[in-house]
């Protein structure tokens, strides 16, 4: 997890959980909070963190939460999650960025988005499993480096823009990306985790507060 001291009215509730999760599979947990660049939004340096990550540490997957996750329950494993999506020639899974609340109907939250660059399933990089191995690093690599380049570097979603426009539009990127479904994460239910968006801070403090009640076992 990338996150700056300024979050934490939620990630007090978010990192313990987390921790906690970890814990209970064996994982081991990072919590990132400088900086890498004055000049660039702080999304490129949780993208930076990840990539540095990747090149110092020698784990074989690493899993990318956003500050604003927190797990609903402790009983999926990211092996389980693996072994569901990481199919193929797959070595990147992102969250899809969108809901099935309507059964089997799939919307992504970003309509406008979603016609323009003419991708029904976006990705949200607020979570990212991946594989340590080099081409997910020379994916890292290149992303970063249109976040000095790119014009969509610098409007919102930014750095997702720059994999949308940028990315995935390279046949050989496109392949190695997959998407865990929404049963797994999403902002309105999730076996694993929640992902609040769209909110103040106080908002998702106030949405995560009951899950570090219950996981964490601490009372309200």
């Amino acid at each position: 997890m990338f996150a700056t001291p300024n979050l934490e009215v939620y990630t007090r509730y978010a990192i313990p959980t987390w921790e906690k999760y970890c814990a209970t599979h064996g994982y081991r947990f990072f919590h990132y909070t400088d900086a890498y660049y004055d000049d660039l939004h702080l999304v490129w340096s949780k993208i930076r963190s990840v990539r540095e990550h990747l090149y110092q540490h020698n784990c074989d997957y690493l899993l990318m939460v956003d500050a604003d996750t927190i797990p609903t329950s402790f009983e999926l494993s990211i092996e389980q999650i693996l072994t569901e999506f990481m199919t193929e020639n797959k070595q990147i899974l992102f969250q899809k960025d969108g809901s099935n609340r309507l059964r089997y109907l799939y919307f992504p939250h970003n309509l406008q988005l979603a016609f323009r660059s003419r991708r029904w399933i976006l990705p949200n990089a607020g979570f990212i499993l991946m594989q340590n191995n080099d081409a997910v690093k020379a994916f890292f690599d290149e992303w970063l480096e249109h976040a000095r380049t790119s014009p969509y570097a610098s409007k919102h979603p930014r750095n997702q823009q720059v994999l949308i426009y940028e990315m995935l539009t390279q046949p050989q990127i496109e392949n190695m990306v997959g998407y865990v479904e929404t049963w797994v994460v999403n902002k309105f239910k999730g076996r694993l985790c929640r992902h609040f968006s769209s909110k103040t801070p106080e908002q998702i403090a106030a949405l995560m507060k009951p899950f570090y009640c219950e996981l964490v076992n601490l009372t309200p």
